[in-house]
């Protein structure tokens, strides 16, 4: 069930005035009784409003809340939908405001889609161990410590012109691919601890010293180029780290070991005989092709076929499957 919250329901900035607030059916006083009375606007009870409004206001049974346009004068504040579980989907609009640990512990949460000019907050997604993937468009602004621990993040796509503070993906350890479109500003130390970073894609001009160490770092070209190897040997679908370690080795101009060609050890006899085409395709393999289909059919069956090339041997095993 989606909730839409109301136009300029939660403006709880600090700075906000408290008459901003939409509570339907409830007056100022009476909610401010409920918090144990009021003379005054007190600015620094904002956030126990924001949070009693979304209690009293919000069906149990929501799993997707729609934020309203930023011009609606609505932002969403401190702890606002703190551990809301259940939640499996935020909609931000563009311009949308999102305040200090506002989805902290919505481990619910899968995708999230953040829209141009939206503003993101200091830890506005602390802990959300359930997110997967973030999609960040043009202008949008990802301060501090946004998406802080959240460890199942596998794949960040930043666009053009959006800007990322400093370790706004820290500690994020599930991360494996980040995306930097051009004009995009990514400020140093943006994904620190993020340890299991493989792949980051960058513009050619891009600044490599605020990126982590470690990661392979490679431009939109040869992203490109990448993905279009992938799908002519139908690599597509194999995990990320596979995908890179086949692309290199069979670029590399070193012949493959042993030892490189046991990391591939895990994989299909079908994918591993399509690494060996892709491999032997490349003219300084066309002989070194030989040893990994050995190592992956046996030596009695590349013994049985002396008169075929790499090629072959090939289409006969995926035939045959090994001994």
């Amino acid at each position: 069930m989606q909730w839409k919250i109301p136009t300029k329901t939660l403006g709880i900035q600090a700075s906000r005035i408290l008459t901003l607030l939409y509570l339907p059916g409830r007056t100022i006083t009476e909610i401010s009784d409920i918090l144990g009375g009021w003379n005054v606007l007190d600015v620094r009870r904002l956030n126990e409003i924001t949070r009693l409004y979304i209690k009293l206001n919000m069906p149990n049974e929501t799993t997707s809340i729609k934020i309203p346009d930023g011009n609606d004068g609505s932002s969403i504040g401190f702890h606002a939908f703190l551990d809301c579980t259940g939640l499996k989907e935020v909609i931000i609009h563009e311009g949308g405001v999102i305040h200090y640990r506002a989805f902290e512990g919505c481990t619910g949460l899968r995708q999230l889609v953040i829209p141009k000019d939206a503003v993101i907050g200091a830890e506005a997604f602390w802990g959300c161990i359930g997110l997967k993937e973030v999609v960040i468009h043009e202008r949008a602004h990802i301060c501090w410590d946004a998406f802080r621990g959240s460890t199942s993040l596998t794949k960040v796509d930043i666009h053009a012109g959006a800007f990322i503070d400093r370790e706004a993906f820290l500690d994020c350890t599930g991360l494996t691919e980040v995306i930097i479109d051009e004009g995009a500003d990514v400020m140093i130390n943006a994904f620190y601890g993020c340890n299991s970073l493989i792949l980051i894609v960058v513009p050619d001009d891009f600044p490599r010293d605020n990126l982590p160490v470690g990661a392979t770092i490679v431009t939109h070209t040869k992203h490109k180029e990448m993905n279009d190897f992938y799908s002519k040997y139908g690599f597509q679908d194999l995990e990320l780290k596979d995908k890179i370690k086949i692309y290199k080795l069979c670029h590399s101009s070193d012949e493959v070991s042993h030892e490189n060609f046991e990391q591939l050890s895990h994989l299909s006899v079908v994918t591993m005989l399509n690494f060996i085409q892709a491999y032997s395709e490349i003219p300084s393999n066309i002989v070194r092709g030989k040893k990994p289909l050995e190592w992956t059919m046996g030596k009695g069956f590349v013994d049985a076929h002396p008169d075929k090339d790499v090629s072959g041997m090939i289409s006969i095993a995926r035939d045959e499957g090994p001994n």
